[in-house]
């Protein structure tokens, strides 16, 4: 799967996408529209970015995995050659060197709250001007369905291409979606 991003104007013109999309057998988890004006987003039904998204959360906090599994390595490389861990044993430093990665971990998840996600910061200055962006996760067989959809609105604009949703997660938001409906 691939993701194509997509700039526009006009909300309404993004709705009347979105149902192309869908007739044309896109599924809404496929589609997802990025914009600083969520209660026109919401007014008009569209399969909006979720908030905990639009933040940079995971990638931050693995980053500071990585950092907090650095630092407790080192801890516990110290501790190995000094001999300490063999004189008064190996739990005293174990604690600490979990703690240390936990901490580092949570820390970088809370910088990213404050971060708009890695793939969405290209898109910042588009947002700062009025413009909303489109994004949509499509197979290899759905790409030409997406780019005749393009051509018939001249209000879209591409903006790009990157890495997408995993197919199989796309297909449990489906399920979901589906079994949330059939529900009572």
């Amino acid at each position: 799967m691939k993701r194509f991003y997509y700039t526009s104007d006009s909300l309404d013109g993004l709705e009347q996408v979105e149902h192309e999309l869908e007739n044309a057998g896109i599924t809404k988890p496929q589609i997802h529209v990025f914009s600083r004006d969520d209660a026109g987003v919401e007014q008009r039904k569209l399969h909006t970015v979720q908030e905990f998204m639009k933040r940079d959360v995971l990638h931050s906090g693995l980053w500071g995995a990585v950092v907090g599994l650095a630092i407790a390595s080192l801890v516990m490389i110290a501790v190995h050659l000094s001999g300490i861990g063999a004189e008064f044993g190996w739990a005293p430093f174990i604690l600490p060197a979990v703690l240390v990665l936990i901490f580092c971990t949570w820390e970088g998840g809370l910088f990213g709250i404050h971060k708009t996600h890695h793939d969405l910061r290209n898109f910042e200055a588009a947002l700062r001007d009025g413009k909303h962006i489109l994004f949509v996760d499509v197979e290899t067989k759905e790409r030409s369905l997406l780019q005749n959809i393009q051509m018939r609105h001249p209000h879209l604009k591409s903006a790009g291409e990157g890495p997408s949703t995993p197919s199989w997660a796309i297909s449990w938001q489906k399920k979901w979606h589906d079994f949330v409906q059939a529900m009572p």
